[in-house]
Parts: structure tokens; C-alpha cells; sequence
């Protein structure tokens, strides 16, 4: 998002008000996107269908970016803010959290370290900003682009990487995880979380530390 704010303001020319209100259109449609994925994929249990189809808008980003939203926010700012936002928020800011609780999940379900999945997976991250940055210098539509081959990628494992034997995977598997998997929370019981003071207080917190982080990155 550090690129995304350099790009928006040095490369298009806007200012810093007209960058915050994209920003709040990414944090507003982020939070209340985040639970619906969230219960679609409680229903889903371990199946791929939610990601499969986040993967397939990641693969847009670069069409999408060259030829509708930077000339959406020349002609009409606040559409193209909107639009732009809508669209980083299905396939990217709310999906991530969704892409980080499916691999929480299958590690209680296949009995592999969560932590290890989520070290190499900040590797990833650090390996992919600093390449970013540096074809940045070069294209900022280099990276756009190239963001959507790797979601491409990603798709095809998505849709085709399975595990062969069966009983590799019994070997692995957690039976009573399966059978909590199999126990899907009713929409009476989502809204009952709602009722927690704990949970606001953690909204809370993390609306201001994440609002105080985005300033920062800013």
C-alpha cells in the first residue's frame, strides 16, 4: 500500500485529501466485506471455492488498473475512488485475511505448524515488496501486471494442485477438527458474536492503531 500511495499522488498527481478519501473508501468496504467472506467461508469449510474466485479478480489487476480506474479517476474522481476501492477490497484487502484463516484451518485439520506457513508467507511478502519497489522505479504497470501472472499461478494451483493419495492425507488428518469443521455456524449465532464486549473492544483497538498505521504509511 506504500507503493499504491506513492504511485497515486507522484505518477497520477493527486493530493494527499483526495488519497485519504480512497482510503476511507478501502477501509469502509474492507470492513464490512471482511464478514462476509468470513461467514461464506465458514460455510465452505476447507473448500477453495471463495479463494478460486478472489484469485480469478486478482488476475483483472492489471487490465483493470491500465485501462478503467486511473482513466475512471481523471474524468470522475469520486467514481473511480469508489470502484477502484470496491474492487481492491474484493480481491485483495479483504480476501487476504480469508486466504490467512483457510491455512489456520487446514492446520488444526492436517496437523502442520501454522506458524511455519505464516513465517514463510512474511518471507513472501518481504521478497515481493522488494521487488515491487524496485520494478516500481522502472513501471508501476510492471508490477500491476505481473501481480496478475502470479495470480494466474496461483489460480492454476488453486484448481489443480491436489494431493494423490488418500492415504497421505489420513495420514495427517485430525478427525475431530473434521467434525467441528462439519458443525456450521448458524447466521442467529454470527450475529450473537456481535453481543461480545470483548469483540468491540478489539474493533476498537484495531481501528486506531490501523487507522494511526495508515497515516503513517501515508
Amino acid at each position: 500500500m506504500v507503493i499504491f500511495q506513492i504511485w497515486l499522488t507522484n505518477d497520477l498527481g493527486f493530493s494527499g485529501a483526495k488519497v485519504g478519501l480512497i482510503y476511507t473508501f478501502d477501509s469502509a468496504i474492507t470492513l464490512i466485506l471482511m464478514f462476509v467472506y468470513g461467514s461464506l467461508q465458514d460455510k465452505l469449510g476447507i473448500k477453495r471455492r471463495l479463494l478460486i474466485g478472489v484469485t480469478i479478480l486478482e488476475m483483472l489487476l492489471g487490465p483493470f488498473f491500465t485501462w478503467v480506474y486511473v482513466p475512471l479517476l481523471h474524468s470522475n474522481f469520486v467514481l473511480g475512488a469508489f470502484l477502484g476501492s470496491l474492487y481492491l477490497s474484493f480481491a485483495y484487502l479483504a480476501a487476504s485475511p480469508t486466504f490467512e484463516a483457510l491455512a489456520e484451518r487446514m492446520s488444526r485439520r492436517y496437523s502442520f505448524e501454522y506458524g511455519r506457513a505464516r513465517a514463510w508467507g512474511s518471507f513472501g511478502y518481504a521478497v515481493s515488496a522488494l521487488c515491487a519497489g524496485y520494478l516500481f522505479t522502472i513501471s508501476p504497470y510492471i508490477v500491476f501486471w505481473l501481480s496478475s501472472g502470479i495470480s494466474l499461478v496461483t489460480f492454476l494451483l488453486l484448481c489443480f494442485g491436489r494431493t494423490k493419495s488418500k492415504k497421505q492425507i489420513q495420514k495427517y488428518e485430525n478427525k475431530s477438527e473434521e467434525k467441528h469443521d462439519a458443525d456450521k455456524p448458524s447466521f442467529k449465532e454470527i450475529i450473537s458474536v456481535f453481543k461480545m464486549k470483548q469483540l468491540w473492544e478489539l474493533v476498537i483497538f484495531i481501528i486506531f492503531s490501523g487507522s494511526f498505521y495508515t497515516v503513517f504509511d501515508q
